[in-house]
């Protein structure tokens, strides 16, 4: 479920036929906050913001989502139902909010397998715990009243806890100590890895032996897009490295790589 803020009003109000790289997006960034949550990261995004034809779309996170539910305090999943094949888990919820005694149904589904750039396909090891994860948050969204989601994004967004999507030029930027950000420069100017440099370097640390996610919460970044050039580039030197000690069977261990800011690097 994705709004939009009015240019005029600045209200929070549906988006009308809104892109559907929107939706995965935010499908991919929730993806993000499960897999850190579950190595036990703080997320303080509780709300995406896009640039979609000049206006600026917005939606709760996995991590919003289930603020809203703690704040109802009457949303309860049941026990789910987990089915799969070769190629996908899915999963089946119910929903219930007892303060207006209804009960609605979710499903989630998630590939068994991940695809890296290279065409390489890998076994999602935390494939059961997404699947999981975006059923309950679907069953939280649908029994959610409207008017009660959009007070919801409107208060996060003036807390600023805000994260902006690397697509396109974005709008807003993650709060930092409980305040609203600046607004995100161009991309030319905001010295940031693109999606693409993003995806690669992701692949190489893979190839590499390394845990995306434990790697940033080392780093003490959010994802791999919030490197700057420099630090990527070192990072992606030392994933080389280790790439050719394992061919050549020589113990390098993770600690090799660069989770602290090296002295005088941006």
């Amino acid at each position: 479920m994705v709004h939009q803020i009015d240019r005029e009003t600045g209200e929070v109000v549906p988006v009308q036929n809104a892109d559907p790289d929107v939706f995965v997006e935010m499908d991919r960034l929730d993806e993000e906050q499960i897999l850190r949550s579950l190595q036990g990261g703080a997320i303080e995004e509780y709300v995406y913001s896009f640039s979609q034809g000049g206006q600026t779309v917005v939606g709760l996170s996995w991590t919003g989502a289930r603020e809203l539910a703690r704040s109802l305090t009457g949303i309860q999943m049941e026990d789910p139902q987990i089915t799969q094949d070769d190629d996908q888990i899915t999963v089946l919820i119910a929903g219930r909010d007892v303060n207006r005694q209804t009960r609605l149904f979710a499903v989630a589904q998630q590939a068994k397998l991940e695809k890296r750039r290279n065409g390489e396909s890998v076994t999602d090891k935390f494939a059961l715990a997404k699947a999981l994860s975006k059923a309950q948050r679907n069953a939280i969204l649908a029994l959610a009243p409207t008017a009660v989601i959009v007070a919801t994004i409107k208060h996060f967004l003036e807390q600023g806890t805000t994260r902006s999507s690397g697509r396109g030029q974005s709008t807003a930027r993650p709060a930092v100590n409980g305040r609203a950000a600046t607004p995100a420069l161009p991309a030319a100017q905001a010295d940031r890895m693109t999606s693409e440099e993003r995806d690669a370097l992701q692949d190489l640390l893979v190839e590499a032996g390394q845990d995306v996610p434990d790697v940033c919460q080392k780093m003490g970044i959010q994802s791999l897009l919030d490197l700057t050039p420099a630090k990527a580039a070192q990072l992606r030197t030392r994933a080389h490295q280790l790439i050719a000690a394992r061919k050549a069977e020589r113990a390098v261990t993770s600690d090799d790589l660069p989770f602290a800011n090296p002295e005088g690097t941006a």
